[in-house]
């Protein structure tokens, strides 16, 4: 019984006798391969972007806006009007924790979501 050169797969030659044993060897060989390909896309995904979601808020009452997402974001992009005469601002976060100032404004990501020290609504979209 002969092998392939890269993966060392048993090739049954006519001259052999009728053994389950090359097959089954080849079987296990091809599963472990499924398995950790399996594993390391697995590995993979879990590093991309898989969930998002967008939204709007408005203060109210409130100090500030804070939105909770169903995830732990990993980039959020914002967009607020302050108050109806003072302009619009963007924020983009990437770190959790990070707080980004604009003169008196701010936007800090959280571990589910974010705070808008500013601003009476926004726009949101969040990816994780």
């Amino acid at each position: 019984m002969q092998q392939t050169e890269k993966y060392k797969l048993n090739l049954i030659e006519s001259s052999d006798p009728f053994s389950p044993d090359g097959l089954n060897e080849n079987t296990r060989k091809i599963e472990d391969a499924m398995i950790a390909h399996e594993t390391a896309v697995a590995g993979e995904l879990e590093t991309r972007i898989t969930k998002f979601v967008y939204g709007s808020a408005v203060r109210g009452g409130a100090a500030n806006i804070t939105i909770h997402l169903p995830f732990k974001p990993k980039a959020v992009i914002v967009h607020g009007s302050p108050e109806a005469s003072l302009g619009q601002h963007q924020f983009v976060g990437t770190v959790i924790g990070q707080t980004i100032n604009q003169g008196s404004y701010s936007f800090t990501m959280t571990e589910d979501g974010f705070v808008l020290t500013w601003g009476s609504s926004c726009n949101y979209i969040a990816f994780g």
